[in-house]
């Protein structure tokens, strides 16, 4: 007899609500100096979707149109709609706050580069030098 006996929980852990799919990963440190998870949350997520603009634009060098590549930066663009439903749990106003927030202190940069003038969509990217900044701003703290 096997020493250890397995259960097979397969059929179980596939009907759970844990990581079947590209899990939203939540940085402590982050955390810590936005002073809130969800705010951290969003953060990482935007650097995500700028990360995979770039990806995408450096697999593409023959495309002379990389439409999201602007003042010297990768930018995303959500609207607050769309970043809700990707955080469904955050309520649309929260977001907005968070976004703002981010805005304000300076690690987000919002523009508008639409082709369309009624085109109101938001246009992210990240100051990482800032974010730099806050970084070590709060482990100063720490110690």
């Amino acid at each position: 007899m096997n020493k250890y006996n397995l259960i097979d929980n397969e059929n179980i852990i596939n009907q759970t609500c844990l990581f079947h799919e590209k899990p939203i990963v939540l940085n402590r440190g982050l955390a810590m100096i936005f002073g809130a998870a969800d705010t951290a949350l969003l953060f990482q997520q935007l650097h995500y979707w700028i990360s995979l603009n770039k990806e995408y634009a450096q697999a593409n060098k023959s495309k002379n149109n990389i439409e999201t590549y602007h003042e010297g930066r990768f930018w995303c663009f959500q609207t607050y709609e769309e970043w809700n439903k990707e955080f469904s749990w955050i309520s649309y106003n929260s977001v907005r706050r968070k976004m703002k927030k981010l805005e304000d202190l300076g690690v987000v940069i919002s523009g508008n580069f639409n082709k369309l003038n009624l085109d109101r969509t938001k246009w992210y990217t990240i100051d990482y030098k800032k974010l730099l900044e806050l970084q070590n701003q709060n482990i100063k703290k720490m110690i």
